[in-house]
């Protein structure tokens, strides 16, 4: 949840945060959407239908292949962006020598 820098009602807003961060209220939260929460205090108050949902909360084995991305740095990012700028417009001779390739040849005649 965010608040915008220039929220008339700040502190309200900051108000709902903190009841929807109590256990109680995530994990109501929780049974009612089927989701799982950042909450660990919540989790025995999770319905155990929930808890038993493997979609909802994973069991270790699957959570053991998980990983993170990590963010690339700003030459990868440069290079990975002008990359797909190239494979997405392409330069005007390939697109040229592109259209002259891919130009349906007429079908031969039956004869």
């Amino acid at each position: 949840m965010v608040i915008p820098a220039d929220a008339p009602n700040a502190d309200n807003a900051h108000a709902f945060i903190n009841y929807v961060l109590q256990p109680k209220v995530m994990a109501k939260i929780t049974n009612a959407v089927q989701y799982p929460n950042a909450v660990p205090d919540s989790l025995s108050l999770v319905s155990k239908e929930a808890m038993a949902d493997k979609d909802v909360f994973p069991p270790v084995e699957a959570l053991k292949n998980l990983y993170t991305v990590v963010p690339s740095s700003q030459a990868e990012q440069r290079t990975i962006s002008r990359t797909w700028t190239r494979i997405k417009g392409g330069s005007r001779r390939q697109q040229i020598l592109g259209r002259r390739t891919c130009r349906r040849q007429p079908r031969p005649q039956r004869r």
